[in-house]
């Protein structure tokens, strides 16, 4: 009898209206603007707009947060430079801003600017963004871990020798990776064992690659270092500099030796230059997330409070001061420094140009540091920067149990039309056998299910539903459907993607009791 109530259930689908979307929060700070991701998948927006990178269809700026139009079931979001971008659930990359050295994802000469979200052409099956520093350069890792890069290549940035990718191509030497950051010249990358690659500029030798390998154009090679987490990559001078933490959540930092941020200035003087890297900084521990800014660095720890070292004109580090805690600083200030202003809960940061922000675990919005053109986001904001953190009075929703991610994008014409779906699975779930699915449901009511294979069959109300995958659930699951395809005729069909905890029946039933689906595209 359960089993057959359960299967009934599934035909809800058929009148299932586009399900809510709800992600894990992130602020994302470029050069004059900065992006929030909310937990229900879109977007706000403000700070500069002259090249359209708040998304909003036009160039005015906007000292408040305004709604990124048309943008949905996103899960994460990049803003560099002048140029911003966003991965959907499906697997597809948008971008908008600043798009020239090919940043559109094909061949360009001259300012290419865009005001809206624009998807990024024959890319899918991403699961993470970044960009350089400048926001010149952008780099996405696939479904399979790899990383892939286009834009500037003027430091060999795009991890592929000499010349330029006008579209995106895959970064050789490049597997199993987990994140990628990047400076305005190098970049680096984590993979899941604790051990990082580097690739671009590296006359210096600062990012420790083994082999001392100098020619920015190298492809790209691992780095002297080893079970590490939370690699960032800090702007400092033209070399960079590098801050990991290690099991104890201790940061070793290696790299650039000239500012004091390499020490947080607890060592200074000539003698800096000679100290063994990677240096172990002091009165850091139980730190969860690192973020780099422009000569500067906000460390975030296990209990939810902020500090920061480096750089401090405009009070990005955010201790009711603008004296640094760099080489140049008179009088001398040793960091870490404890950001003011923030509450007892924080769970994310960033760093961006002379500006930074915090997110409580509530869904509380905080910005501090440079404030011009609208930069913090303070509605009233006269003052040119802030010395300690200020809220928004706006919530970007809660990190506690966040619910899974569904999305869908069609392109094209129904004659000609490209479709990717995809699921970010609950936190909670990841890593929890379970079964992912993938429905279609025509509009006279036949229902159809894809099994692993892609292969697509009549759905059999006396079995249990086709599994799209099975194992232990990822993170994210983008599916591209298909691409370039005449769907003709096909108008009105719904697809559905799911997921359910077990296997077989069992998860055929979680899925449809506790209603872990939605309708993520329908062809029109």
């Amino acid at each position: 009898m359960k089993k057959t109530l359960c299967y009934s259930a599934f035909a809800a689908f058929i009148t299932l209206p586009t399900v809510s979307f709800a992600v894990t929060p992130k602020l994302a700070i470029g050069y004059g603007h900065m992006l929030l991701l909310k937990s229900d998948g879109t977007v706000q927006a403000w700070g500069s707009n002259g090249s359209g990178q708040l998304g909003t269809g036009n160039y005015t700026s906007s000292s408040v947060p305004v709604a990124v139009p048309g943008l949905t079931g996103v899960v994460d979001v990049v803003a560099r430079g002048s140029f911003s971008m966003a991965l959907k659930a499906d697997g597809t990359v948008w971008v908008w801003g600043n798009n020239s050295d090919n940043l559109a994802g094909y061949v360009t000469s001259g300012g290419v600017f865009r005001n809206v979200p624009t998807k990024i052409s024959d890319m899918k099956n991403m699961i993470g963004i970044a960009a350089a520093f400048d926001g010149l350069t952008a780099f996405t890792l696939d479904k399979n871990r790899a990383a892939w890069s286009w834009g500037s290549n003027s430091n060999g940035e795009l991890g592929k020798g000499s010349g330029s990718n006008g579209v995106p191509a895959q970064i050789a030497n490049t597997s199993d990776v987990t994140r990628i950051s990047a400076t305005n010249t190098q970049a680096v990358a984590l993979r899941s064992n604790g051990t990082a690659l580097a690739w671009g500029y590296n006359s210096s030798v600062d990012s420790m690659r083994v082999g001392g390998y100098k020619d920015g154009y190298a492809p790209a090679s691992a780095v002297n270092v080893s079970a590490v987490s939370t690699l960032e990559a800090v702007p400092s001078n033209t070399a960079g500099l590098f801050m990991a933490t290690d099991s104890q959540g201790r940061v070793l930092s290696w790299g650039d030796t000239n500012s004091g941020l390499l020490t947080c200035h607890q060592v200074s003087g000539s003698g800096t230059a000679s100290l063994a890297q990677p240096y172990t900084i002091t009165g850091l521990t139980g730190i969860t997330q690192i973020a780099g800014g422009d000569t500067y660095a906000l460390f975030l720890d296990d209990k939810g409070a902020v500090k920061g070292c480096g750089a401090n004109g405009y009070g990005e580090l955010g201790d009711g001061t603008t004296a640094s805690t760099t080489q140049s600083s008179t009088p001398a200030k040793v960091g870490p420094v404890q950001t003011l202003g923030l509450p007892a809960d924080v769970a994310f940061i960033a760093a961006g140009d002379d500006a930074s922000g915090a997110l409580g675990a509530s869904g509380s919005v905080y910005t501090w540091g440079r404030a011009s053109s609208g930069l913090s986001g303070v509605a009233g904001q006269t003052a040119a920067s802030n010395t300690q953190a200020t809220s928004l009075g706006i919530n970007a929703g809660s990190f506690g149990n966040a619910p899974a991610t569904y999305a869908g994008t069609q392109s094209g014409s129904i004659g000609k039309t490209t479709v990717d779906v995809g699921v970010a699975v609950a936190p909670s779930h990841v890593g929890a056998t379970g079964e992912i699915y993938l429905v279609a449901i025509a509009a006279g009511g036949a229902i159809y299910v894809a099994d692993g294979t892609g292969a697509w069959g009549a759905y059999d109300p006396q079995k249990p539903i086709a599994p799209y995958f099975k194992g232990g659930l990822p993170s994210r699951f983008p599916i591209p459907v298909v691409q370039d395809a005449n769907f003709s005729g096909l108008e009105g069909l719904a697809l559905i993607v799911g997921y359910g905890l077990g296997s077989d029946a069992t998860a055929n039933s979680d899925m449809l009791n506790n209603k872990r689906y939605g309708v993520v595209v329908t062809l029109q």
